[in-house]
């Protein structure tokens, strides 16, 4: 595990609070045995590496050791890890989206996650449900096969028997027709309609803002969860106007 790593010239690169030369230790201290010491090296990750949701060189170049140990069942907490990845890459994602445009760090982060997409469609069907509601909201931000992104959400929101999992699937199909609209909005607006006029969902999946209560009393993701699909609730816009039309 962690072919290269010493490769890199971290101390060539800085995080929030100076040199990046620290990286090589927090990595395999996020996959411990000791429980204290994988919480302070995943805090000390998102204090200094990912700090506020900044994306820096030393954070890209983190990504592909991330997923290794994301990818590795022997992890403890791998859906921490799944997470840490999909607010980097949502982080860099708003980034590039943005106005002013990203930096190359920003850019190369994006470009990591996307030649992952495989790994996180399989996360998408892992047997931790931590896992999967920690990848869910990257799975409309970097997988560019449309119809595999469609397919795998539909069967994400079928096998889900939480409303906990089942919201973030809706969204993240609405994100992905966001960012490529051409492909998805079509397929979105066609589902979400369906959703729409099925009595048996849920209201909120159906788009109905009332009886929030049971969500609001449901476990809730973690709060960097929360961070990494901030932006996704704006996607719901789609989803209400789908509820003004007729299903196909």
């Amino acid at each position: 595990m962690f072919s290269g790593l010493h490769d890199i010239d971290w101390s060539s690169m800085e995080h929030a609070y100076g040199s990046a030369d620290e990286v090589p230790a927090l990595l395999p201290a996020l996959r411990s045995s000791d429980a204290e010491e994988r919480r302070k090296a995943l805090g000390r990750f998102y204090g200094a590496v990912h700090h506020q949701g900044d994306v820096y060189p030393c954070t890209t170049a983190s990504i592909p050791f991330l997923f290794e140990l994301a990818d590795d069942v022997t992890t403890p907490n791998r859906a921490d890890i799944v997470e840490l990845l999909v607010s980097i890459g949502s982080e860099a994602h708003g980034r590039c989206d943005g106005p002013y445009g990203g930096s190359e760090a920003h850019v190369e982060a994006v470009a990591a996650m996307r030649g992952r997409a495989e790994t996180l469609i399989r996360f998408a069907d892992d047997s931790d449900v931590r896992v999967r509601r920690a990848v869910i909201p990257g799975l409309g931000l970097f997988i560019d096969d449309v119809d595999r992104a469609s397919a795998v959400l539909r069967d994400r929101l079928s096998a889900e028997p939480s409303i906990v999992e089942q919201l973030p699937v809706v969204e993240a199909m609405a994100a992905l027709a966001l960012r490529l609209p051409e492909g998805a909005e079509a397929q979105a607006m066609t589902w979400f309609a369906e959703l729409a006029a099925d009595r048996a969902a849920a209201p909120q999946i159906r788009g109905e803002p009332r009886n929030q209560r049971s969500v609001q009393s449901a476990p809730r993701p973690g709060p960097r969860a929360r961070r990494a699909g901030r932006r996704l609730p704006q996607s719901w816009r789609i989803l209400r106007k789908a509820r003004c039309s007729p299903a196909a």
